[in-house]
């Protein structure tokens, strides 16, 4: 019983013989009643026999044509049209397509029916080229998307829904550092760090789901993987398994992680940095609104870091904010905060403190903490805070608040000595916009040049002559007046307004000294005190030399006096500035000398030419007798070292009696003279003050 069935493949597309043929036979059989009036009556069944051939030829050629492309037939089909077919395209070649005809006709009897065929065998052989072109086609692009699907940059694999590895590429077994044999028939869950296999974006339908994993490689390091997942269906549409498009996003990942390390932590210390510490305190005070708690702020600034940092440079600096970070981060709680906002400021967030005690109890842990040395190569560095503590919401209810009255309670603590700590009060605002102002009006007098110098005489004691003179800066704010140098000097050195501060002070004092050279008709020397700052930037021997030159004051004119503070430090490029300036010609004096750490290792290293007693011993020697003896000790050093011994802080005839008895060369104080104006001291050098002799 004949049934006819839909292809499931589709219907087969129309070829050229598809439409040829059929119009063959329309013309043939429209030619039929032509043919019969002629022949008919003379040969009707041939006629009949003919027509009949034609049209089997034509069947004949359909099922051929099913034959040759039909999987299991189409081979033998193709052979044998294809020899019938050489036989026939050799005698076309020889003959010409008439002849050929004519002889197929003459052969069959029928010529009708030798027409037919030719044309049917002309239609299969285009049908079979047509078949094989195809195949070729395929064949070509299959080795295409063999050679994309092993060379593309993207890790392709397919895997049953049991996770098992149905095929993959290159690109996939470069993730995971793995054959690519060793990959088709094992399990995908094999190559991954946490995550199992997981088919559910294909179970539920999704089209196409996005997810980020991370593949492990067999030495243990992990890469992290963006996954592009797609169903695999069947005929049927069923889900049978995971299609997955690997990308290794594993460099992009390390630099979003490194983007976020720079953005939310110190680079030094590792520890939180200010944009943290801002988001932490927020959570912090929003949680302590909630739970009706308080919440603690540290403001931590290390004392005199500065002198560290440039002496023994910023690789010694760093390592000294290191240990500081760590020895904190040790004494406070593990939901404590402790942060670098930078430079040598830190702050410690305590959330849910509780009572001020808790805090202060906090505060003192951290500075005995500090207290011990720290090792920085061979050098043994003590190092000490000065801590401004605040709280919410009692001092403050938002950040800023509380960070700017934490910034003015450590300040306090400054003021205090250092190595404290200091709790906000309100009178501290205060003392905090005086700060504001007093610097930013330093820095419009240094601008406008509105600073003033001036002059402490200097005398010979055992002549009473005077030799010359100290420079002082003195500074008159338009709002606060007179500015004590003990306030503003030490702004100065915080915000380095003190190195454009110093290099000014040099400048005008070697004028005035070289103008008064020349009015006195006398050698006069000038004292300038030098920041230590300079000497640790390497630029001062070349702001000597300029103001030297400009000035037109000889070198021996001119007395440096630098700290003990610096020495303790000094490297070898402040050792070799100092030599640089003996070069130039200028005196170096050692100033404040005994409040300090007073090692003659200082005085063998870096040569001096003055010594300084500071006034702390000289104005305690005559009734003190531990002052007397250091002070005679101190002398004695001097003279043994071929130093010039000069006594500060005079006050009186015993103190000058105490200084003449150790042999002391020169004398300043207010015995003497107190630092006036440049035109009081050129007065007064001119006159009968030129000669002071005491005692």
């Amino acid at each position: 019983m004949l049934s006819f069935r839909r292809d499931p493949r589709g219907p087969t597309p129309l070829g050229a013989t598809d439409v040829v043929l059929p119009l063959a036979v329309v013309a043939l059989l429209a030619s039929v009643p032509v043919l019969a009036s002629f022949e008919l009556a003379t040969r009707p069944r041939e006629m009949v026999e003919e027509a009949l051939g034609f049209l089997a030829a034509v069947v004949a050629y359909g099922f051929i044509r099913r034959l040759a492309v039909h999987p299991l037939t189409g081979g033998w089909a193709f052979v044998t049209v294809g020899l019938l077919a050489d036989c026939l395209d050799e005698l076309q070649s020889s003959t010409g397509i008439y002849d050929l005809v004519e002889g197929l006709g003459k052969v069959t009897g029928y010529p009708l029916l030798a027409v037919g065929f030719f044309i049917s065998y002309r239609a299969v052989q285009a049908e079979l080229t047509r078949s094989e072109r195809t195949k070729g086609a395929l064949r070509a692009e299959e080795h295409r998307f063999r050679v994309l699907f092993q060379e593309a940059p993207l890790g392709y694999h397919e895997a049953a829904l049991d996770g098992t590895i149905l095929r993959a590429n290159q690109a996939m077994a470069h993730i995971v550092a793995r054959p690519l044999a060793d990959l088709v028939g094992g399990r995908v869950s094999d190559l991954l760090v946490h995550d199992s296999f997981d088919p559910s974006p294909a179970l539920s339908g999704e089209a196409r789901a996005e997810r980020r994993i991370q593949a492990r490689r067999p030495d243990g390091s992990v890469r992290e993987v963006e996954s592009h997942d797609t169903p695999i269906t069947d005929a049927t549409g069923a889900v049978v398994g995971l299609r997955s498009a690997w990308v290794d996003i594993t460099q992009r990942v390390e630099m979003e992680r490194e983007i976020h390390q720079r953005a939310h932590f110190d680079e030094v210390t590792g520890l939180p940095n200010r944009n943290l510490a801002l988001d932490r305190l927020e959570m912090a005070t929003a949680r302590a609104e909630r739970t009706g708690t308080r919440v603690g702020l540290f403001f931590l600034d290390l004392d005199r870091f500065k002198n560290v940092n440039d002496s023994l440079g910023h690789h010694a600096g760093d390592r000294l904010l290191r240990a500081v970070a760590e020895r904190i981060a040790e004494v406070v709680r593990p939901d404590d905060t402790v942060a670098r906002l930078g430079g040598d400021e830190f702050i410690v967030i305590l959330p849910e403190v509780g009572e001020t005690s808790n805090m202060e109890h906090v505060a003192r842990r951290i500075l005995d903490r500090l207290s011990a040395p720290v090792a920085l190569d061979q050098y043994e560095v003590s190092v000490s805070a000065s801590i401004g503590i605040t709280a919410y919401p009692d001092d403050g209810i938002d950040a800023e608040s509380l960070f700017r009255n934490a910034d003015a309670a450590m300040y306090q603590a400054k003021e205090r000595g250092r190595n404290t700590y200091r709790f906000y009060t309100p009178a501290l605002n205060r003392a905090s916009e005086r700060r504001l102002q007093l610097e930013m009006g330093l820095r419009s007098a240094l601008e406008r040049r509105t600073l003033e110098l001036h002059y402490q005489p200097l005398y010979d004691l055992g002549a009473g002559d005077l030799v010359g003179a100290e420079a002082l800066l003195r500074w008159t704010h338009p709002v606060h007046g007179a500015v004590p140098p003990s306030e503003f000097i030490p702004l100065a050195e915080d915000t380095g307004l003190i190195v454009p501060m110093t290099a000014w002070v040099l400048e005008e004092a070697c004028t005035r000294m070289r103008e008064w050279q020349r009015v006195l008709g006398r050698d006069l020397r000038i004292s300038v005190n030098l920041s230590p700052r300079h000497l640790q930037a390497g630029s001062v021997v070349e702001m000597v030399r300029g103001a030297l030159v400009a000035s037109g004051l000889s070198a021996d004119s001119l007395e440096l006096e630098v700290t003990e503070r610096l020495l303790l430090s000094a490297d070898e490029a402040v050792s070799r500035q100092l030599e640089e300036l003996r070069e130039v010609g200028v005196r170096l004096a050692l100033d404040d000398f005994g409040t300090g750490y007073s090692a003659l290792s200082y005085l063998k290293r870096h040569r001096f030419d003055v010594l300084k007693i500071d006034q702390e011993f000289v104005q305690g020697a005559p009734s003190n007798a531990e002052d007397a003896s250091l002070t005679a000790a101190i002398a004695a050093m001097a003279r043994s070292l071929g130093l010039q011994l000069v006594g500060e802080g005079v006050e009186n005839e015993d103190q000058v009696g105490v200084l003449r008895s150790l042999g002391c060369d020169l004398v300043q104080g207010f015995h003497f003279g107190r630092p006036v104006p440049g035109a009081t001291f050129l007065a007064d050098a001119a006159g009968p003050n030129r000669t002071r002799r005491a005692g």
